[in-house]
């Protein structure tokens, strides 16, 4: 595979409540960058590889593992990942936007 992108893991803190009663929210700090290979995904395409009815903006392929739920960024936005398939030697997984 061509690992001629790079992503960041994002690290984001919980928001909370302080004792005046305001909302404060978490803070995003990203870790070391990872080299990976970026293709564009459909929601047709997801669920005919992963089995998911979701809206999916990317599949990435990368030596890292990734949890469902975790957030990364990309090309300077953030994304969710939806679902993992964890290989001998790489991670495949698809991402949607993080508001979703």
């Amino acid at each position: 595979m061509f690992y001629n992108k790079t992503l960041k893991i994002a690290n984001v803190s919980v928001g909370y409540t302080d004792e005046y009663g305001i909302w404060h929210d978490g803070e995003t700090s990203f870790g070391d960058a990872i080299e990976c290979d970026v293709q564009p995904m459909t929601k047709e395409l997801a669920f005919k590889i992963f089995g998911v009815d979701i809206n999916v903006k990317y599949r990435i392929f990368a030596d890292a593992v990734f949890e469902v739920g975790a957030i990364i960024q990309y090309a300077g936005k953030l994304y969710r990942v939806s679902n993992v398939l964890q290989w001998d030697d790489y991670c495949d997984f698809i991402v949607s936007d993080y508001g979703i």
